[in-house]
């Protein structure tokens, strides 16, 4: 239900909805209204099954229902509740949002001007639309002469907005009376914003109410899950930013302090999303979609600093537990600053484990020993250098050969380094760094033997400048 492509349809669609819904009104007396009568209702039957779909996918259905009460009411398909019908414009404001979150760069681009206004337009057009189509039905054919089709209630709708004041006939019944009052209040609130006497309050109350400024974070999926703050936080977003496999995937960032000069990262990264609260609790991790998250990452939460180290090494390991709990399959990064819980966080199935000082230790040691080591292991690490570390499965059609034919054919044909092998094995099957546990599951050789076979399944990990194509 949160594709793309399903997206796309249901905005498709419910366009598709308004503007049948318009024709049957403005064409009610012709003979062939029937059939767009029917192709509506095929629509209305199609949004029928996918609330059905969304139902059963919601965990809570109270929010189900709090969420989606005017989508309920508009697909009602009794007679009695036809007038109802009225409630798909309002449908709009879903087509707003789905379009948002598949376009956030540039609504983060244009949200502090055209976004703003063009979402008041829309809120304004709306409200003429909803007005008019409820004074026909609610005024019907014995009411005034302006409220007795659709094009006369459209334009007395408009004017009567745009001048304050009820402009020709007055409704008769309540209801009407009521709708009028509506649009007058509309139109002096219109009036007020663009001439800049409305505050900047008001135009955030338009953000929060349209949804989108901010991410729906119950239909993420795929999307990257941090864990706490500190100085590398920053730089961990900028690498996804620039890599071409994390572009564009949407990042939720949880922390118990949102930290300072967040909002300027956020407008930077249009994909980052923060999340006030404690990530070693099970509702807030819920809340940020571990379930549905393909990465995570534990940073060593600095952002308050009266704990130590070893209570935030604590509240990692904890946060790790947890978060395999909640999504066993998710790829998990932890960042420690004490070795202690390194053998702990491995038998939880935390996959990478850094400890922060060690790896800047072993840097400094081998810097003074090796010359310009820094600048090689800084280009290979990071997305904004020329040459990056790629991992690629192994083509079906090389299998079996030899690991010094696979390297000189990919350094012949894609300009790459062939420096690793990773495959399935066991614990001890594979040298490890001093201190460093083997992974349970696959293990990694770094510059192999010349003759070693290259089986179906393993992976190739490589240097270059593009990701092989293979």
């Amino acid at each position: 239900m949160n594709h793309t492509a399903t997206s796309v349809a249901v905005v498709l669609l419910i366009i598709a909805s308004v503007v049948l819904l318009f024709c049957e009104s403005i064409f009610a007396d012709r003979v062939w209204v029937y059939w767009i009568v029917v192709a509506g209702d095929a629509i209305t039957f199609l949004f029928i099954i996918e609330l059905a779909a969304r139902y059963y996918g919601e965990a809570d259905r109270r929010r189900f229902f709090a969420r989606h009460w005017i989508d309920v009411l508009a697909v009602l398909p009794l007679a009695p509740f036809r007038v109802l019908r009225v409630l798909r414009v309002l449908r709009i404001f879903q087509a707003i949002n789905l379009l948002s979150r598949s376009n956030r760069k540039i609504r983060g681009v244009f949200r502090q001007s055209l976004g703003t206004q063009l979402r008041v337009l829309i809120v304004m057009v709306t409200m003429i639309l909803v007005v008019a189509m409820a004074l026909v039905a609610v005024e019907g054919k014995n009411g005034p002469p302006d409220f007795q089709d659709i094009n006369g209630a459209l334009w007395w709708s408009f004017l009567s907005m745009i001048a304050g004041e009820p402009m020709g006939a007055m409704p008769e019944s309540i209801v009407g009376r009521f709708l009028t009052a509506i649009v007058m209040i509309g139109g002096l609130t219109v009036f007020a914003f663009l001439t800049g006497t409305v505050s900047a309050l008001m135009i955030e109350q338009f953000q929060t109410a349209l949804g989108s400024d901010q991410m729906d974070l119950d239909k993420l999926d795929g999307h990257i899950l941090i864990c706490g703050w500190n100085r590398s936080a920053p730089v961990v977003l900028e690498e996804f930013e620039t890599s071409d496999e994390t572009e564009g995937v949407p990042v939720v960032v949880v922390a118990e302090i949102k930290p300072k000069g967040f909002d300027a990262l956020a407008a930077k990264f249009p994909n980052v999303e923060f999340i006030l609260g404690d990530y070693t609790r099970m509702e807030i991790l819920k809340n940020a979609g571990v379930e549905r998250a393909s990465r995570a990452i534990l940073l060593a939460d600095k952002s308050k600093i009266d704990r130590s180290d070893q209570d935030r090494d604590a509240r990692t390991v904890l946060a790790a537990l947890m978060i395999e709990k909640l999504h066993h399959g998710i790829f998990t990064c932890a960042e420690l600053l004490l070795r202690d819980n390194v053998e702990l966080l491995r038998h939880a199935g935390v996959e990478e484990v850094i400890v922060g000082d060690e790896y800047s230790g072993v840097m400094l040691a081998a810097s003074a020993r090796i010359r310009g080591v820094v600048e090689i292991a800084a280009e290979i690490f990071s997305n904004q250098t020329r040459n990056k570390l790629f991992k690629c499965d192994l083509p079906p059609n090389w299998d079996g050969e030899y690991f010094v034919t696979v390297a000189g054919r990919i350094h012949t044909h894609h300009h790459a380094i062939l420096i690793a092998v990773e495959r399935a094995g066991g614990p001890g099957d594979a040298p490890t760094a001093p201190g460093q546990p083997t992974p349970s599951t696959r293990r990694t050789e770094t510059n192999p033997p010349a003759d070693m076979v290259l089986r179906k399944g393993d992976r190739l990990i490589v240097i270059g400048e593009k990701k092989p194509p293979f």
